[in-house]
C-alpha cells in the first residue's frame, strides 16, 4: 500500500511543476507527442540477471490524461512467475503508479513511479518521434550498490510498446536485462 508521505510528496511535486511552467499550449503539445500511450495495455515481460537470477510477468497497464491533459497517469499490476535466483522471495504480484511530466524548464519528460520499492523520478528525452530514453543511476534496494540504467520505451506501432531497460553496475560485473512487451487492447 502507498503511504500518505508517498502522495504527498508526488502532489508537492506536481503541483511544483505546474506553478513553475506557465499555462502555454507547449505543455500540452509535449505531453501530446507521447499521447500513443494513453490506453489499456496487456503486458508480458521478463527478467535475466548476470547471476541467473530471473522472472517472468504479466499483467496490465492502464494510462490515462489527467489534470487538463498535462499529466499522463498509469498503473501497472502484474504477477510474477518463473521466478528462480534472488527472485524467489519476492512477492508474486506489484503494482505501481507512474506520472509522465512534461519539464519545459529541462525539455525532458520526468517520469515519477510509485511503487513497492519507494518512489523514484527518471527523465526521459525523445530520442524520436516514437522513442523516449532515459540514463539513470540509483543504488540498488537489495545488492547494496549502484546500479547505471539506459532505458527505452518505443511504440512500434498503434498497438505494440516495448519497454527494454538495461543494468549494470560500475564494473560491469553485475548486469540486469528487463524487457516488456505492452499490447494494446482498448
Amino acid at each position: 500500500m502507498i503511504s500518505i508521505m508517498k502522495y504527498l510528496a508526488i502532489a508537492s511535486y506536481l503541483l511544483f511543476n505546474l506553478l513553475s511552467s506557465s499555462a502555454s499550449s507547449q505543455d500540452t503539445d509535449s505531453i501530446a507527442s507521447i499521447g500513443w500511450m494513453v490506453g489499456k495495455w496487456s503486458v508480458e515481460a521478463g527478467e535475466v540477471d548476470s547471476d541467473d537470477s530471473a522472472f517472468k510477468e504479466s499483467g496490465f497497464l492502464e494510462c490515462t490524461r489527467v489534470l487538463n491533459n498535462r499529466i499522463i497517469r498509469c498503473e501497472r499490476y502484474v504477477t510474477r512467475s518463473e521466478m528462480r535466483g534472488r527472485y524467489t522471495n519476492l512477492s508474486k504480484s506489484r503494482s505501481s503508479i507512474y506520472y509522465f511530466i512534461y519539464n519545459k524548464n529541462a525539455s525532458q519528460f520526468d517520469l515519477i513511479r510509485i511503487g513497492p520499492n519507494g518512489t523514484r523520478t527518471t527523465s526521459y528525452r525523445k530520442e524520436d518521434q516514437w522513442t523516449l530514453k532515459a540514463n539513470s543511476s540509483f543504488d540498488h534496494p537489495t545488492l547494496g550498490f549502484k546500479m547505471f540504467n539506459d532505458i527505452s520505451l518505443t511504440r512500434e506501432s498503434d498497438d505494440l510498446m516495448i519497454r527494454v531497460e538495461s543494468l549494470k553496475n560500475s564494473d560491469g560485473t553485475f548486469t540486469e536485462r528487463y524487457e516488456a512487451k505492452m499490447r494494446r487492447i482498448e
